[in-house]
């Protein structure tokens, strides 16, 4: 608790640097109390961190003003984009634009409010029900009967599907 408690110390956004001294004497009494706890092989080199952490903060300043989470977050972000090994730039570049897009369309169409009823449901399955056909004339409603034979008159009649015909 004591070792959280200096944490909490080194990481506040406020700085008093009366209490430097005060808190470097925390960070001490605190590792050598888990020195005393511990066995000497649980102690590396990133078990006196606490030690720098405290005298960076105040050579440097507050540590919320440096430290890099938010950077590191951000980038993997963008490592996200990456689909294209060999071009990462390009897959970050486009991928980037891609989300700036969508920001601006999601924040332009919460303007507008749906006012008819989609072609079909999520919770339909294609084919089970009628499906609505709607346009710039009246709505009509084809069963999958009728469905399936315009969509056969469609393959057998465009000029692309001829050769698969024969």
């Amino acid at each position: 608790m004591r070792i959280s408690k200096a944490f909490r110390r080194i990481c506040t956004k406020v700085y008093n640097p009366s209490e430097f001294q005060s808190l470097q004497v925390d960070v001490a009494e605190s590792m050598a109390l888990l020195e005393m706890e511990f066995l000497p092989s649980l102690f590396d080199i990133m078990t006196h961190l606490p030690y720098h952490l405290a005298h960076e903060l105040d050579l440097c300043g507050l540590v919320t003003t440096r430290w890099m989470y938010p950077v590191e977050r951000y980038m993997k972000t963008l490592k996200s984009y990456v689909r294209n090994m060999a071009r990462p730039e390009a897959s970050i570049a486009e991928g980037y634009v891609k989300d700036e897009c969508i920001g601006f369309v999601t924040e332009y169409m919460q303007r507008f409010e749906a006012v008819q009823r989609r072609v079909w449901d999520a919770d339909e399955e294609y084919g089970d029900a009628e499906e609505v056909l709607e346009g710039a004339g009246t709505p009509y409603l084809m069963n999958a009967a009728l469905r399936d034979a315009a969509h056969k008159y469609a393959l057998t009649n465009i000029s692309v599907m001829q050769p698969w015909l024969m």
